[in-house]
């Protein structure tokens, strides 16, 4: 499977060696599902936890009316301490309505689309914890550390275990349209689908189809003996060396080896990556990576920077700054980087993804002070070639009585291959128990 080229590792190598930096400190994705921190006790000192989450969504974009909506429920269950079983799922509804008139009348025409309600399953597995150990079998959400290669739910298994300054981090599954993020059972990428792209052309329909094998090793050059900081394998940790100061420090230096492999899939697609991050300053979270893609002839390299920088005041507000750039190099013409699963999900409407590079984007996001937890954010994203899309997007929203998170999102879209610019307006509101 792992038939790699020379000069393409060499690339890789050559690539970490004059940037001398690493990427992707404040990659991380949002997702707006608050189910996880509200389970609790079925009954009093009970093993099992239950949750409840219900997302209500109506908006308009451009011409069309929109809803879509989401109940979903969790079931979490501890034995023997290091032993968990936990179910999620659910059911999911969408609706869009063209308020422009139809050729015969003045009456909004409901656009028909096919599955348009659905009941289904966002994960189910066997999770086992000891102190340096995490292992998980069933479907569940996969990611390769803050990489942009894999962010999707997998049908399969996944281990993490750390040795003192070093983690390992295993992963291997299936990925079939019915439970895959952008798959029948989203909450909206129905909605959204301006351009009438098929965001699951690649998933296979059925298990075995498309499937994937991942293995990230992590050193964590600052690692101090009994410092526990930097064993969180879940995600890699971005804590500071604990030794000098220094203009530049290193949290975090990983090497990836990733391949997406199926019965649909005519070539092998095989990935190998460098990834490092850290501070610049003691003050400047920084982030880079090169990952090298070798599919026969369609070998090629992306690469990521990222830059970042938290505002902390004594009134406890907190301002979020971050700045980064997707690119991909031209050493081999018209080859495209082509992970599957990567679901970076840049825009709350076009959802740019590793195909759609290079793509340069902005964030500021900034929460205020009080019990009901308010923030504000500001974000844009900018493809650079073939269709240009340019989104920008703004959130506020708060907490109310511990249960309730409201939110309006605003957005506006350009596109080459849209007629004209697109403003999209959303409410968003999320009850858990």
């Amino acid at each position: 499977m792992l038939k790699l080229k020379c000069k393409n590792l060499s690339r890789l190598i050559l690539l970490g060696l004059v940037l001398g930096l690493a990427v992707n400190a404040n990659a991380k994705r949002e997702c707006r599902s608050i189910l996880g921190a509200h389970l609790t006790p079925v009954m009093e000192k009970s093993s099992l936890l239950w949750a409840i989450e219900g997302t209500m969504g109506p908006g308009r974009i451009g011409d069309k009316m929109i809803t879509g909506g989401m109940l979903l429920g969790a079931l979490n269950y501890t034995f023997f301490s290091s032993h968990q079983l936990y179910l999620e799922g659910g059911y999911k509804h969408w609706s869009v309505t063209d308020i422009s008139g139809s050729d015969d009348s003045n009456q909004p025409a409901v656009l028909e689309y096919e599955d348009s309600r659905h009941v289904g399953l966002r994960q189910v597995f066997y999770h086992y914890q000891e102190k340096d150990i995490i292992a998980r079998l069933g479907l569940q959400e996969m990611k390769m550390g803050n990489s942009i290669l894999l962010d999707e739910r997998v049908l399969g298994l996944s281990y993490n275990q750390s040795w003192q300054a070093f983690s390992v981090q295993a992963q291997a599954g299936t990925v079939t349209d019915h439970f895959a993020r952008m798959g029948k059972f989203c909450a909206n990428r129905h909605l959204y689908n301006l351009l009438a792209l098929d965001y699951t052309g690649g998933v296979g329909e059925v298990m075995g189809e498309t499937n994937l094998l991942g293995l990230t090793i992590s050193w964590n050059p600052g690692y101090v003996p009994g410092d526990d900081a930097g064993n969180e394998f879940s995600e890699f940790s971005d804590s500071d060396s604990s030794g000098p100061v220094s203009h530049i420090s290193v949290s975090n230096l990983s090497v990836l080896f990733y391949e997406e492999f199926g019965t649909i899939i005519e070539d092998n697609r095989v990935y190998v990556g460098l990834l490092m991050n850290g501070k610049l300053h003691n003050a400047l979270d920084w982030a880079i990576s090169g990952i090298n893609q070798t599919i026969d002839s369609e070998s090629t390299l992306a690469y990521t920077i990222e830059l970042g920088k938290d505002f902390i005041y004594d009134s406890g507000a907190l301002t979020s700054i971050s700045v980064g750039y997707l690119g991909q190099s031209e050493w081999n013409g018209d080859a495209k980087f082509q992970p599957t699963f990567s679901n970076l999900f840049f825009g709350e409407v076009m959802r740019l993804d590793a195909v759609n590079l290079p793509l340069a984007f902005a964030e500021v996001r900034h929460r205020f002070p009080g019990k009901l937890k308010p923030y504000v954010q500001l974000k844009g994203v900018k493809q650079l070639e073939d269709q240009q899309t340019m989104e920008m997007n703004f959130e506020a929203g708060v907490s109310l009585f511990g249960h309730v998170e409201p939110a309006v999102i605003l957005s506006r879209i350009e596109a080459l291959g849209l007629e004209e610019v697109i403003h999209m307006v959303r409410l968003e509101l999320k009850v858990a128990f």
